[in-house]
């Protein structure tokens, strides 16, 4: 805050602190009957006293100046917001009330029910590493970026989860979420700086989509932590743009340390850029590292993830068919200032319980001589119905015999009318509304054989030969291996018990999985590629 801004926001302090001091004196002379002293020399005194207290006391609580939507999670029938509100000088604000907040989902108000701060919130962060393993970093720099990891992964709280992906030429995942520092200090350990390249969008878009995970146990605050300067040279690779797409609609937010140099290349400094640019596109924040010891940047970003605050709000109004909607929050500051911020979410349905399969029943065990029981039963029931039709028919007495009516000649088509005659085939079942994606195999020169399948129920895949598609080629994919369903306006992938799992983008999924345009599915050695069509 300014030194300006603060006068403005004093001045009515002063004005009220005057105006308290002057009754006071007046009183005071009335009750005791004295003189009045020279007014003017203690109403300097007190007044610069308690002017001095008003000011300190509103210094301590300065007025927000900037709001940022930071994530927004869905909980049914909740929405969960977490709100980045600072301070002129950059400071985390403090404690807000519901009633400063309105927030709009589309068309629809949401009331905001309660707001508290992370900390009384007891939650927890998943975080997501990312660790750049290219021979850009040299050995010293890079045994800082351990050293560093390994201390945050001791600070993890209680509720706190960790997982580390590194990117070079490829991306792969080095720890899956965990709390248990331990654990997460021997992968950490086992990092080197091995390869060539750097992909870092790729890294970037895995990230993401490893933070969308729906495991129970699970933090719903979600953070990527990304070290790097910016620079993306993997020919072929994951574009800016690709990376600023996916931030579009259920955004992550991104903290990101820059390798920032005074005398930065110009390349370099381009990358610190974009570097910076998804930092604030996603909701996050960038920190610079300069001179700076790594431990000191880790330490501020870490702070600045859990200086947010947990807004409510109920949802029980809101549309939950998987469309994009606009959240937008607005904050009234007590001096009048009104800041707001937004961003597009969608929100889902719960998923339908699937139905467990009809257990087969057991048969009846056998009798002594390898009969079973039921077969005695309907032996018995077959005789009392021969003996029941002997005797009814025994005690009719009918009049005489009634032959059956002759058959007319007229009944039979002649040759050539029956000739014309055409039984109706049998009608194919009619296909119901739903999606149309095409699974294309990637092999060493690109892509192999495709799959065209319409989503119109469950699509199994696995080597099974009753699967939607069957993979035959290859042992580590399992009978029915996983599934597809369009539900809710999304492409869904789910896990079928597989030996091996199923993996997306290299990352294993636990639970029911969003697809998006260009995802690679993997199931044992075979990688499908996934290309959306449309509804059909």
């Amino acid at each position: 805050m300014t030194m300006k801004n603060r006068a403005v926001y004093l001045a009515p302090l002063k004005l009220r602190a005057e105006t308290v001091l002057w009754r006071m004196t007046l009183r005071q002379i009335q009750t005791n009957g004295l003189h009045p002293p020279p007014i003017k020399r203690v109403s300097q005194l007190v007044l610069s006293a308690i002017y001095l207290g008003l000011a300190t006391t509103a210094l301590a609580n300065p007025p927000p100046a900037t709001l940022q939507l930071s994530q927004a999670r869905q909980a049914n029938p909740k929405l969960i917001a977490y709100l980045d509100v600072r301070d002129a000088d950059g400071k985390a604000a403090d404690a807000l009330n519901a009633a400063q907040l309105t927030a709009s989902l589309a068309d629809t108000t949401v009331p905001v029910t309660h707001v508290q701060t992370f900390a009384d919130s007891q939650e927890g962060v998943a975080y997501i590493f990312l660790v750049d393993v290219s021979l850009s970093l040299p050995a010293k720099q890079f045994a800082h970026i351990r050293t560093a990891l390994a201390a945050w992964a001791d600070t993890l709280a209680t509720a706190d989860r960790m997982a580390i992906l590194s990117f070079g030429d490829s991306v792969k995942p080095v720890a899956d979420f965990s709390g248990d520092p331990a654990a997460l200090k021997t992968a950490i350990a086992a990092l080197k700086p091995t390869d060539q390249h750097t992909a870092l969008h790729q890294g970037l878009i895995q990230a993401l989509q490893l933070a969308r995970r729906g495991d129970a146990d699970l933090p719903g605050r979600r953070v990527l932590v990304v070290l790097s300067d910016g620079l993306d040279d993997l020919s072929g690779g994951a574009t800016r743009e690709e990376v600023l797409n996916r931030l579009d609609t259920d955004r992550i937010p991104i903290y990101a340390l820059g390798w920032d140099t005074p005398n930065a290349a110009a390349r370099q400094a381009e990358g610190i850029k974009a570097l910076g640019l998804f930092a604030r596109r996603s909701g996050g924040a960038y920190v610079g590292v300069g001179s700076r010891h790594l431990s000191q940047a880790y330490s501020e970003l870490r702070d600045q993830i859990k200086a947010v605050a947990v807004a409510t709000l109920d949802c029980r109004a809101c549309r939950t068919d998987g469309r994009v909607q606009r959240l937008q929050i607005t904050l009234r500051a007590e001096d009048g200032l009104v800041l707001n911020d937004g961003m597009d979410i969608r929100l889902l349905p719960a998923l339908p319980t699937p139905t467990p399969p009809i257990a087969p029943s057991e048969p009846a065990p056998p009798t002594a001589n390898g009969w079973p029981v039921w077969l005695y039963g309907s032996i018995a029931g077959v005789l009392l119905l021969l003996v029941t039709g002997v005797i009814l028919v025994m005690r009719r007495r009918l009049p005489q015999a009634i032959s059956p009516p002759p058959v007319s000649e007229d009944f039979w088509p002649d040759d050539a009318s029956w000739d014309a005659v055409a039984l109706p085939d049998t009608a194919a079942p009619a296909i119901g509304p739903g999606y149309a994606i095409e699974l294309a195999e990637l092999n060493a020169g690109g892509h192999g054989k495709t799959y065209p399948l319409h989503l119109s129920g469950e699509a199994v895949i696995g080597r099974g030969a009753d699967c939607a598609v069957t993979l035959t080629g290859d042992a580590e994919v399992s009978g029915h291996h996983c599934a597809l369903v369009y539900h809710a306006k999304a492409v869904m992938l789910h896990d079928l018990g597989s030996t091996n799992g199923t993996y997306v983008n290299g990352v294993p999924i636990s639970a029911a999985y969003r697809l998006q345009e260009g995802d690679i599915i993997g199931i044992g050695r075979t990688q499908l590629r996934v290309l959306l069509l449309g509804e059909a």
